[in-house]
């Protein structure tokens, strides 16, 4: 068979080479392009998307940030305020509501107190105990209780004599009369105290304090604890104290002078009273 020699034209084909290389060249460019063009869009509709984000949200407030944290004090979510009955320290049978120190008030000073009334001991229900709860006074230097009264107080006689002291103030009444026993029931029990006290402590002194008036809203929901009672109750101890020579400290005026100085629910006494209780103590026994 005779074979059959191909002839190659070298320009011809140096020519499609090269025009297959340019081909390619532009296809890849333009490819690159639409790539990178692709790629730009993207981003920008990326960044649009957060601006645009950022823009929407940068001046919205919220009332509550952590509306959805709940306060580990309270199991349904509500903050418990400083002073609020979970944080209390309950006072007294007849209060509703704790007395709270001002802060801003930097006149009293409980170290000179303590100094002064150093020998003395106050005997009494809750509003005598916020002596010590507010620290004008150690803890040692006061007897009382939540809903004392002059008959039950009989039992603390041993905590009395304890501090041995100089000056015994004594204030009772308030839970008295929600009692219901009358002015000379009172008077019966509040004398066989002082007996009690007597005959353990023969050297110390005794004030009978008069017990304070309330505000007459305190009437709606505890109609024995009204003014009137009060003065009754108040005039008894007069009459006791004078008859066993005993002297009588009108704590009362205090207030007299200033009803402001009782807290909204009308029996408790801010922190400001405490200080003025003891200045008057001070000025009339010391």
């Amino acid at each position: 068979m005779k074979k059959v020699k191909v002839k190659v034209n070298f320009k011809r084909f140096t020519i499609s080479l090269l025009v297959f290389v340019v081909i390619t060249l532009l296809i890849t460019n333009v490819s690159k392009k639409i790539l990178a063009k692709n790629h730009n869009d993207k981003n920008i509709d990326s960044s649009k998307s957060l601006e645009t984000y950022i823009d929407t949200n940068k001046d919205k407030k919220t009332d509550n940030p952590v509306e959805d944290v709940k306060n580990p004090n309270n199991e349904d979510g509500i903050p418990l305020e400083k002073g609020s009955p979970k944080d209390e320290k309950k006072v007294d049978k007849v209060e509703e509501n704790v007395p709270q120190a001002n802060a801003d008030d930097n006149s009293s000073k409980p170290s000179e107190y303590k100094e002064t009334f150093k020998d003395d001991l106050f005997l009494g229900d809750s509003i005598t105990d916020s002596i010590s709860f507010y620290e004008f006074l150690d803890e040692s230097h006061v007897v009382a209780k939540l809903g004392l009264t002059s008959k039950e107080a009989k039992k603390k006689i041993e905590d009395i004599v304890k501090t041995q002291p100089k000056n015994i103030y004594i204030m009772f009444g308030m839970n008295d009369i929600l009692t219901g026993e009358s002015s000379e029931d009172f008077i019966k029990d509040y004398r066989e105290l002082i007996q009690a006290i007597k005959i353990k402590l023969p050297d110390s002194n005794i004030y009978i304090q008069s017990i304070l008036p309330v505000a007459p809203k305190v009437k709606n929901k505890k109609p024995l604890l009204t003014n009137e009672n009060v003065d009754d109750f108040n005039q008894a101890l007069m009459s006791m104290a004078k008859d066993d020579n005993l002297q009588y400290l009108n704590i009362r005026s205090i207030l007299d002078d200033d009803m402001d100085l009782l807290e909204p629910d009308g029996i408790h006494v801010k922190y400001k009273f405490y200080k003025l209780w003891l200045d008057y103590l001070i000025e009339n026994t010391k």
